[in-house]
Protein backbone atom coordinates (compact mmCIF):
# COMPACT_ATOMS: atom_id res chain seq x y z
CA UNK A 1 0.00 0.00 0.00
CA UNK A 2 1.66 3.71 -0.93
CA UNK A 3 1.91 5.70 1.59
CA UNK A 4 -0.49 8.50 -0.94
CA UNK A 5 -3.33 5.63 -0.12
CA UNK A 6 -2.70 6.13 3.56
CA UNK A 7 -3.05 9.16 3.72
CA UNK A 8 -6.69 8.92 1.62
CA UNK A 9 -8.35 6.64 3.46
CA UNK A 10 -6.84 7.74 7.28
CA UNK A 11 -6.55 11.74 7.24
CA UNK A 12 -9.75 12.35 4.65
CA UNK A 13 -12.27 9.40 5.94
CA UNK A 14 -15.71 10.05 4.65
CA UNK A 15 -15.25 13.85 3.24
CA UNK A 16 -15.81 15.05 0.62
CA UNK A 17 -12.42 16.56 -0.85
CA UNK A 18 -14.02 19.65 -3.14
CA UNK A 19 -15.38 21.03 0.40
CA UNK A 20 -11.56 21.98 2.08
CA UNK A 21 -9.69 24.41 1.50
CA UNK A 22 -6.24 23.75 0.93
CA UNK A 23 -5.25 24.99 4.35
CA UNK A 24 -7.68 22.46 5.75
CA UNK A 25 -5.95 19.78 3.37
CA UNK A 26 -2.58 20.57 4.65
CA UNK A 27 -3.65 20.50 8.29
CA UNK A 28 -4.94 17.30 8.05
CA UNK A 29 -2.20 16.24 6.00
CA UNK A 30 0.48 17.90 8.61
CA UNK A 31 -1.67 15.85 11.36
CA UNK A 32 -1.18 12.84 9.80
CA UNK A 33 2.15 12.63 9.09
CA UNK A 34 2.84 13.63 13.00
CA UNK A 35 1.27 10.82 13.82
CA UNK A 36 2.66 8.31 11.91
CA UNK A 37 6.15 8.80 12.14
CA UNK A 38 5.47 9.72 16.11
CA UNK A 39 2.88 7.32 17.60
CA UNK A 40 2.19 4.37 15.38
CA UNK A 41 3.56 1.52 15.62
CA UNK A 42 5.09 -1.19 13.04
CA UNK A 43 5.66 -4.71 12.33
CA UNK A 44 8.41 -4.22 9.99
CA UNK A 45 10.18 -1.65 12.68
CA UNK A 46 10.02 -4.48 15.84
CA UNK A 47 6.56 -2.74 16.59
CA UNK A 48 8.08 0.74 17.30
CA UNK A 49 7.62 3.87 15.76
CA UNK A 50 9.91 5.17 13.19
CA UNK A 51 11.15 7.57 15.59
CA UNK A 52 11.93 5.39 18.20
CA UNK A 53 13.01 3.36 15.59
CA UNK A 54 15.36 5.89 14.15
CA UNK A 55 16.59 7.01 17.91
CA UNK A 56 17.53 2.91 18.98
CA UNK A 57 19.48 3.35 15.35
CA UNK A 58 21.72 6.23 16.28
Amino acid sequence: MSPFSNIQTEAFERVKYHSLTNEVTRLRVMEYMRKYYEERIQEKLGYLTPLEFGKQAA
